[in-house]
């Protein structure tokens, strides 16, 4: 079964023959080079995420072809550390769904329904992924049903699920195919972009990065911190429904009382945020 490989940090450790025999290697990128010979002598190890891990396993995969013994073995086992600590994280994932690795680089952001009082938010961390895994997130954390089609709007760009709809409408690029690192970042990168959510209600969210962390071994991410008010119903109408519903429940004698109870199946608390709950629907995100 192929398991998705997550961006962590990991510790590979390395004698100090080791670092030098694999900095001379060609082909090892360049800034893989100068960490090999900038890490002190006294370090037990050097931190790699698992993309550069995979990089150097490849360097070290051609280096092996083409070198003779008793450098041949030396590689041989230098690609087994490698492959070591790529294979714990495929066990990992397989028998938990989560891996002990910390994430390299964790994103929080806020997310806030606008054009509405009091405010309807979250506050949420997660890993580097594709804003396909950020719109997962997202949904989770506000508490919509992912039932309707959306859109991350950079610009003059929107990001989403691809599909031709036969009306000439925007172009739309496949946010399974773009990181969060690649649009997110809090120097010389986007910090703010807007998410809609069923184009027939509208529903108009701020994304806001806020910091960018390093991950904590053995949480799991995405993670909601906190947040405030209940989500909308699906289908409401929009902010302005959203508006007209509540103020019908809070009054027995509004001529769409009985229809709106009715609908939502009893009680409905706008102020309500089940964290713990989202929490739980989260950690079974990957």
């Amino acid at each position: 079964m192929w398991v998705k490989m997550p961006e962590v940090q990991l510790q590979l450790k390395l004698t100090l023959s080791q670092r030098k025999l694999l900095a001379a290697l060609k082909g090892i990128p360049q800034k893989h080079k100068l960490r090999l010979n900038e890490t002190s002598r006294e370090a037990a190890a050097i931190e790699f995420t698992t993309s550069e891990l995979l990089e150097l396993k490849i360097s070290l995969e051609v280096a092996i072809r083409i070198s003779a013994d008793p450098t041949r073995k030396q590689l041989q086992a230098l690609l087994k550390k490698a492959d070591t600590l790529l294979n714990k994280i495929k066990k990992d994932l397989k028998t938990t769904g989560s891996t002990k690795f910390a994430p390299a680089e964790v994103y929080q952001f806020k997310i806030t329904l606008q054009q509405f009082k009091p405010e309807i938010w979250r506050r949420i961390q997660i890993a580097d992924g594709t804003l396909g895994d950020l719109h997962d997130a997202i949904q989770i954390a506000m508490g919509w049903n992912n039932c309707h089609l959306h859109h991350f709007v950079v610009g003059e760009d929107y990001y989403g699920t691809v599909f031709n709809d036969g009306l000439g409408g925007p172009e739309t690029i496949d946010e399974r195919s773009v990181r969060i690192s690649d649009l997110f970042g809090m120097k010389d990168k986007l910090r703010v972009c807007q998410y809609e959510y069923d184009f027939g209600d509208g529903w108009q969210h701020k994304i806001a990065l806020e910091k960018q962390l390093p991950g904590v071994a053995g949480q799991h991410y995405p993670v909601c911190l906190e947040g405030e008010n209940a989500c909308p119903p699906e289908d409401i109408g929009g902010v302005w429904g959203y508006a007209d519903f509540l103020e019908a429940i809070k009054n027995p004698k509004h001529e769409r009382y009985k229809e709106y109870r009715g609908w939502i199946g009893g009680r409905f608390d706008p102020a309500k945020f089940n964290h713990a709950g989202v929490n739980k629907i989260l950690k079974k995100m990957q």
